[in-house]
Order: structure tokens, then sequence, then C-alpha cells
């Protein structure tokens, strides 16, 4: 049995992968084995996957990269149940992702979504969602430079899969924290650690 299984959410250009990592090293420093991964990614294959999925100038149909996102998430899972019980994993992104973008971006039923994640059938403990307005994470996005294929996507895009995070959020408040992105790095990281009773 996984200890903890930990998921951080949100728009592109969030600030999730800095505070996911920064949560690493805080159970670290206290000597906790923790697990660090990505979605999609965090195993050969779903970096194999990851790279195809993100490549610039690549057409994928919005059900082909539904199902090469849960196909990475499915592998994810396997080995998570394989290899590393009891421990505590942080993740890079979840099913929360592939239900804001693939159905709140691409128009993915999330019915179809749903059945094709059945297989990845791990539930975070807790959720920490940082909230960044669209407007604000399409101009993170773009000053990074390099960008991927989704990075790329409109602002209306981004609106569209923002207003899916907001009913994630409200549809699950037992499991998702709602953070606010615009905070300092170090306040939000504080609060992470306040959630969590660290």
């Amino acid at each position: 049995m996984i200890k903890k299984f930990i998921t951080f959410e949100g728009l592109d250009g969030c600030g999730k992968s800095t505070q996911a990592n920064l949560l690493k090293m805080h159970f670290e420093n206290r000597g906790e084995e923790t697990l660090f991964l990505r979605e999609p990614g965090g195993t050969p294959l779903g970096e194999l996957l990851r790279t195809s999925i993100l490549k610039k100038n690549v057409e994928i149909n919005p059900h082909a990269e539904a199902l090469l996102f849960a196909a990475s998430r499915i592998q994810l899972t396997e080995e998570i149940k394989k290899y590393y019980t009891k421990k505590t994993i942080i993740c890079d992104r979840f099913l929360d992702s592939s239900l804001a973008y693939q159905c709140g971006g691409r128009g993915v039923s999330l019915e179809f979504l749903k059945k094709i994640n059945t297989f990845a059938n791990i539930e975070p403990n807790i959720t920490f969602l940082i909230k960044v307005n669209p407007e604000t994470s399409f101009k993170r996005v773009l000053a990074q430079g390099k960008i991927d294929r989704i990075e790329s996507e409109s602002l209306q895009f981004y609106e569209a899969v923002y207003e899916f995070y907001k009913k994630l959020a409200k549809d699950n408040e037992n499991r998702i924290i709602v953070l606010d992105g615009h905070q300092k790095v170090e306040e939000i990281h504080k609060e992470i650690l306040s959630y969590l009773r660290l």
C-alpha cells in the first residue's frame, strides 16, 4: 500500500512543478523515502509517450491524445503498485489533468475519459490545485520561450481548462485543495505544509 499519494494540478506556468519539488525536498529532509513522478511520463514507456504527445507541429486527434495520456498513466500506476509501495509519492499532474485538458479543453466526453482511465486506479490522498488565471498562465508560458504542443494552445483553450479545473475542485472539495498561485513561492509552500500538518 502506498504511504501517501500527493498530486499537483493547475494550468501550465502555475508553479505546480516548483511546489512539487519543494515538497519532495521537505520530505527527504525529514528522512522520508519519497518518489517524484510526472505525467505524462514517470516510466520508460511514459517518457517515450510524453515526447510524442508534446512534440510541436504534430497533429493528434483529441481522442488519440486522450488514449496516449491514459496509456502513460496506466503504465505509471502499474509500476507504482509493483515497485513503490510503502513510499510517499508526489506526482506532477494525474487524472485531473486529463479531465481538465481533454474534456474541458478539447471537448472529449467525460464518460470516455473515465472509461479509458479505469485501469489507472490509484486515487490521490490529496491534490493541490495551484490556481492562476488564464491570462497569467498564458503570459508565463510565453515568457518561457521554448514551449511544447499543448503549451502553445490559445488563450481560449486555457480559459476552458481553467473553468473545468474549477468544476473539479467544487466536485471534489474533500480531496482538492485550491491555492492562490499568484502568491510568492515560499508562501504557497508554507500553505501546503500546513494542509499536510508538517
